[in-house]
């Protein structure tokens, strides 16, 4: 690149150099000859815009969805005199999209907290079987929807029991969600090891694509997002999970074969 001499006596002029899809150039010519470049790498802050976008597109469509069928069954009973059975079938349904709003509102709220450090975790000794069988009582089946559901092993580790009781909630409400009638849940305790528990938390539903596995932590990511939004998923219970217990200074994976079930393992320190 090639500099403009500066005048005698005045100061040393600087240029910056836009490049697309590179990091701007900033230089600066000396006094005495030669001159100075500094690169900035804004590689970090442009993948923070893109999820800040990303974010907002997503957010957006998944209220816009239950707020359309809200919209279109109340202007029908507005507008019309359905039957009765009809009118209780579109109030079912304005219902239904309510408390998937209502849900979805709730997990964002949750999610912004615990991203902007909002949450704090309070650290104590807690009882694996008990925190698990308390999440199981939130989600365990009552449509008609039978699954078998297990709890092996029993030991204590320091965490957040309510922080907890919203890990193993949503874990449980997506093995439950993907596992079909008469299928089974099973959470496993292992025995400590080097200072540390680790849980599993298995189904044998229908399982992940090979593809998708190393994106179901992400906000809004779906593996068939059709299904998992008709199951009444938001599409953020794993990104809460991931952030609650990196709060606790635990961590999660996934393990998962298409048709054959998903397993979830938790680490956690132990108590």
């Amino acid at each position: 690149m090639a500099h403009q001499s500066a005048p005698a006596g005045s100061a040393a002029p600087r240029y910056a150099v836009p490049v697309m899809n590179v990091p701007p150039l900033v230089a600066r010519a000396l006094d005495l000859g030669g001159s100075v470049t500094t690169l900035l790498d804004i590689t970090e802050l442009r993948r923070m815009e893109r999820v800040r976008s990303d974010f907002v597109a997503n957010a957006s469509h998944e209220l816009k969805t239950p707020l359309t069928s809200i919209r279109g069954y109340a202007e029908a009973l507005t507008e019309d005199d359905p039957p009765e059975d009809i009118r209780e079938k579109f109030l079912a349904s304005i219902l239904k999209n309510t408390l998937r709003l209502q849900r979805l509102v709730d997990d964002l709220l949750d999610l912004s907290r615990l991203e902007s450090g909002g949450w704090t975790a309070s650290i104590e000794s807690v009882w694996l079987p008990e925190v698990v069988e308390e999440a199981w009582e939130l989600v365990s089946p009552k449509d008609g929807h039978p699954v078998q559901f297990t709890v092996e092993g029993e030991e204590a580790v320091i965490g957040d029991r309510q922080g907890l009781v919203q890990v193993f909630r949503n874990l449980l409400e997506n093995a439950v969600r993907h596992t079909h009638a008469g299928g089974h849940v099973r959470v496993a305790i292992e025995p400590p090891q080097e200072g540390f528990v680790d849980i599993s938390v298995e189904d044998d539903g229908e399982g992940i694509p090979p593809q998708a596995l190393p994106r179901i932590f992400e906000r809004f990511y779906r593996p068939d997002s059709s299904r998992a939004r008709h199951g009444g998923g938001t599409g953020l219970g794993l990104a809460i999970v991931k952030h609650l217990l990196n709060a606790m200074n635990g961590r999660v994976t996934a393990e998962s074969e298409l048709g054959r079930g998903t397993t979830i393992r938790i680490t956690l320190p132990a108590a």
